[in-house]
């Protein structure tokens, strides 16, 4: 079993928020997960029935069995998710991907489309610092093939989370990640 690549607190951070909302688990899709780095395995979906990712890029096809949950990868380009239905899952993560997507507002967009109503939608990013301090320029290294954005909370607040509810945007670590949740109105 490969290691995840996932940091331990981005990860923290994830769950909290699933567990902060406490959003119905029934169907979870994560956009940009691989077998090496996913939020999926996670515990806490061990009883989930629907547990999807998405990525460009998939080494396996087969579904995977990891710390008793269960959950497959899709070949899928985020900008345009027509295998899924609108409202498909109660929760949608994406983690370390729009960072990556040339076109990441079609993929923002799509994350909504399939998000059933008063479901939870969690975004997390490398970004930027503003806040004046020392470390306010200090971003995150170019990583993957190609590496195009990094993200303020502005984009957070006045798009990715503009027309949801209950929204909180959170800078963790250093150089700075950003991590934002809101629920679907």
């Amino acid at each position: 079993m490969k290691k995840n690549r996932m940091h331990p607190k981005i990860e923290e951070k994830i769950i909290s928020f699933v567990k902060k909302y406490k959003p119905e688990l029934n169907s979870v899709l994560e956009v940009g997960a691989t077998y090496t780095n996913n939020v999926l395995r996670n515990n806490i979906f061990k009883n989930t029935s629907t547990l999807l990712g998405v990525n460009l890029k998939v080494v396996s096809k087969k579904k995977n069995q990891i710390d008793s949950t269960s959950y497959e990868i899709l070949q899928q380009n985020a900008n345009n998710m027509d295998l899924f239905e609108d409202g498909s899952f109660d929760v949608v993560i994406s983690n370390a991907m729009l960072e990556h997507d040339k076109f990441f507002w079609r993929s923002v967009k799509e994350m909504k489309r399939v998000l059933k109503k008063n479901g939870v939608l969690i975004v997390g990013v490398p970004g930027f610092d503003k806040g004046g301090n020392k470390n306010s320029t200090m971003t995150f290294i170019h990583h993957g093939d190609v590496d195009y954005y990094r993200f303020g909370e502005d984009i957070f607040r006045d798009f990715i989370f503009a027309d949801m509810d209950k929204v909180l945007i959170q800078k963790i670590l250093k150089p700075v990640r950003i991590v934002g949740v809101g629920i679907k109105k």
